[in-house]
């Protein structure tokens, strides 16, 4: 296995926003704390207030968690988090099925790498990589199925709400559907192993803890789900205000405007109540309009307030002040994710202001781009290089044809254009009427010559239709769906080629800090 690393800005469309981040663009940098450096956060490190209680109430909390869901939690990392100089490195993501596409894996793996890289600094502070499950999300469309082999596996279910709280009813069909994919070899045993034993648990969140479990191990990595009542109790202050007060919306808005008149564009819209509250089966937007509703029911602040007191638990934050509500219960320092995060998270410093919590520095997560050992091959026998793979497919064919040197007829047209010229002012100078008719009869030619060559370029691509199919098979892989492969493709496509190790190379190649693509060629 080849980790081979190129500059993200070459090969990645990346959004205008995250592009200004990295460079430290001054339209952007007032939104966040720029673009990070061991130095700078390590500096947040020193800087950084985490009350004890919050801490004791976290650990605490962990642990039920983990016994809850029926794993053993890594002690001595839970008896580091109660340690005042330590501090999480913290990426969240959905619950996605047997882990989604391959960003979910990079996500954590990055964490882990950026935690392990502070941890090296020897200055006296202890980094733990920390993944924050979604498990209150309710948009169970986004997390139901995986990609893999030209095939969407779904997991069909009418259940609703928080997606953590799912029973996992009909996923059994789902790996069947798997284990029939797979060849019959040990690695793939052993992976159908890990995902059976997690998809046995009681529900959705404690599969997915389950599955990380098993991919990353213990020795690491720290696994939370914000959906329990004693950190939602921490929370409270946040969760008044929210209802009692309401001034969240217009800190984003008006952060948002102030994007915009950047030309650069807002990623989420606040709204008047950034809430929603969590029964069995639902997760219902609170919203407000003079008056609370949720769902079809009205509700008075005072009886909002009293449910908050009786159960913070059912208070579920949304796209705007979950970022808070992680920075709030956590000692952390940084967070990473991907392109579209990032751009988001640059409308809520204000919110961070108003609600006194730590802004934590921006990390981007690593991307990876694998290619298999049939599209290196495919590559070889075509003579593509890597940097070629970030170029369209046309560029390439063209290039092709450039190089065979007998379809391009530019010269000639030039030539031919040239030629009318001269002829429409000879033309011209015997009989000025001879002008426009000259001129259409030499664009009735250019417009022959140029038919003459689309027929010839559809020839070529005839001739080399056997190139052309093994150029799109490469594609396929790497651009499945025309979207980047780590946004598509689940993990199961590879197991077989996989080396055991996978996961600790990954981590071991990873540097968040460097903005690279890793090109990882299996042998």
């Amino acid at each position: 296995m080849i980790f081979e690393k190129f500059p993200i800005k070459n090969t990645l469309g990346l959004s205008s926003i995250v592009e200004q981040f990295l460079q430290n663009h001054e339209d952007v940098h007032r939104l966040t704390h720029g673009a990070p450096t061991p130095d700078q956060i390590l500096l947040l490190a020193a800087q950084k207030q985490f009350d004890h209680s919050k801490r004791e109430v976290l650990v605490q909390a962990l642990s039920r968690q983990y016994e809850k869901d029926g794993i053993a939690a890594n002690q001595k990392l839970l008896d580091m988090l109660a340690l005042p100089n330590s501090f999480t490195i913290t990426t969240g993501h959905q619950l996605c099925l047997a882990t989604g596409p391959l960003y979910f894996i990079y996500k954590i793996a990055s964490a882990i790498a950026l935690a392990r890289k502070l941890n090296d600094e020897a200055n006296g502070n202890n980094f733990i990589p920390v993944y924050w499950m979604a498990s209150e999300d309710h948009d169970f469309e986004e997390i139901n199925h995986f990609h893999l082999f030209n095939k969407k596996l779904i997991w069909n279910t009418d259940q609703r709400g928080a997606v953590g709280e799912m029973s996992l009813s009909g996923l059994d069909q789902v790996l069947e559907e798997l284990h029939s994919l797979f060849r019959d070899s040990e690695k793939a045993k052993r992976w159908m192993d890990k995902l059976s034993n997690a998809y046995r648990s009681n529900n959705l969140a404690a599969a997915t803890r389950c599955l990380v479990h098993e991919i990353f191990g213990q020795e690491e990595l720290l696994i939370v789900d914000g959906n329990d009542v004693e950190l939602k109790k921490l929370f409270y202050p946040v969760l008044l205000s929210e209802i009692s007060e309401r001034k969240s919306e217009a800190i984003v808005t008006e952060t948002s405007q102030y994007l915009e008149s950047k030309g650069l564009k807002a990623q989420v819209t606040p709204r008047e109540v950034n809430l929603f509250f969590l029964e069995k089966g639902s997760r219902e937007r609170i919203k407000f309009d003079g008056q609370f509703t949720i769902g079809n029911k009205s509700y008075s602040e005072i009886e909002l307030v009293k449910l908050l007191n009786d159960h913070p638990e059912k208070y579920s934050p949304n796209v705007i002040l979950r970022p808070v509500y992680q920075e709030f219960i956590l000692p952390n320092i940084a967070y990473i994710g991907g392109p579209g995060e990032l751009a988001y998270w640059h409308q809520l410093k204000g919110v961070f202001e108003l609600y006194q919590t730590n802004f934590p520095a921006l990390v981007l997560r690593d991307s990876a781009l694998i290619l298999s050992p049939g599209t290196i091959k495919k590559m070889n026998k075509l003579g593509l290089v890597i940097t070629d793979l970030f170029k369209s497919q046309k560029e390439i064919i063209d290039a092709w044809m450039e190089a065979d040197g007998l379809v391009d007829l530019t010269c000639q047209k030039a030539d031919l254009i040239k030629l009318f010229d001269d002829v429409t002012a000879k033309a011209a100078s015997v009989d000025a009427t001879l002008h426009g008719f000259v001129q259409a009869e030499g664009k009735r030619q250019l417009n022959a010559l140029e038919n003459i060559e689309k027929k010839m370029t559809k020839a070529f691509k005839t001739r080399e239709e056997q190139k052309i199919n093994q150029l799109e098979k490469i594609w396929s892989e790497v651009y499945p769906d025309h979207q980047p492969q780590e946004r598509f493709t689940n993990l199961s496509q590879y197991i077989d080629e996989l080396p055991e190790d996978f996961i600790e190379k990954l981590i071991a190649n990873f540097n968040p800090l460097q903005a690279e693509l890793k090109v990882i060629s299996l042998n």
